[in-house]
């Protein structure tokens, strides 16, 4: 479940997207809205599937260059 004030995004059943998860955390939660800048971010994500691993490491990568700090935990 992603938190982000009075926002709750909670995902259920199906195979993951772990690089589209990480692009809508980047676009819904990370972009500007509600941020502290004397606080860093933190994403950490928890999945079983490394699917299109390319895609997971651009979009991870993305969000790091723009400040957040990316932790994957998965099988």
């Amino acid at each position: 479940m992603f938190h982000n004030n009075n926002c709750h995004y909670r995902v259920h059943g199906g195979d993951p997207e772990p690089s589209i998860a990480l692009a809508k955390a980047h676009h819904r939660i990370f972009n500007g809205r509600g941020e502290d800048d004397h606080r860093p971010n933190y994403l950490i994500m928890v999945t079983k599937s490394m699917r299109n691993e390319e895609a997971i490491l651009t979009e991870a990568n993305r969000l790091k260059v723009h400040g957040t700090r990316v932790l994957g935990v998965g099988k």
